[in-house]
């Protein structure tokens, strides 16, 4: 795993965390109903608005840990394998950000995601449907990180971009 920091307490930070399942599964999380994921790449917004955010990212590389939160749940069962981690977004912002792409009309390499699971991921903000959104259309991974780069390198506010790969 490799990735490179250099991060401010003075911004707001968020991250993007990318999963991969390669079988349909059933996420043993009674509060949404045990909902099912189906085969393919998700996109997950959080916060890391913290002292040590890479601390946070790691966590969701690791296989093994207490399951605390949603995201807990699909990082055991499927597997992640990058993070962008973003200074000067909120996770609001960023939130913002794969909702527009829920609504634009993908045209040939261009990334669409659509919302998966309702209510996954937003217990810190219920005006949120889903922090978990679903990659449509091209499924190859870096396709995927170099245009999520491309749409981030648009954005004014955002100050730096980590990449964390596994």
């Amino acid at each position: 795993m490799s990735w490179v920091s250099s991060l401010s307490k003075a911004e707001p930070i968020s991250y993007m965390i990318l999963i991969r399942c390669d079988n349909p599964k059933v996420l043993n999380i009674k509060s949404l109903n045990y909902p099912k994921i189906e085969k393919g790449i998700y996109i997950y917004v959080g916060s890391a608005n913290l002292r040590n955010p890479m601390k946070r990212i790691l966590r969701h590389f690791r296989k093994t840990k207490g399951l605390r939160w949603h995201i807990d749940y699909l990082t055991t069962s499927c597997t992640t394998f990058a993070s962008i981690l973003i200074r000067g977004l909120t996770e609001a912002d960023t939130y913002g950000i794969l909702e527009k792409l829920t609504q634009k009309r993908a045209s040939a390499g261009e990334l669409k995601v659509r919302p998966s699971i309702r209510r996954f991921g937003t217990s810190d903000n219920l005006r949120h449907k889903t922090h978990l959104f679903r990659v449509e259309g091209s499924q190859d991974p870096y396709a995927i990180i170099t245009e999520l780069l491309k749409v981030l390198s648009g954005t004014s506010s955002v100050s730096k971009v980590d990449l964390v790969l596994e």
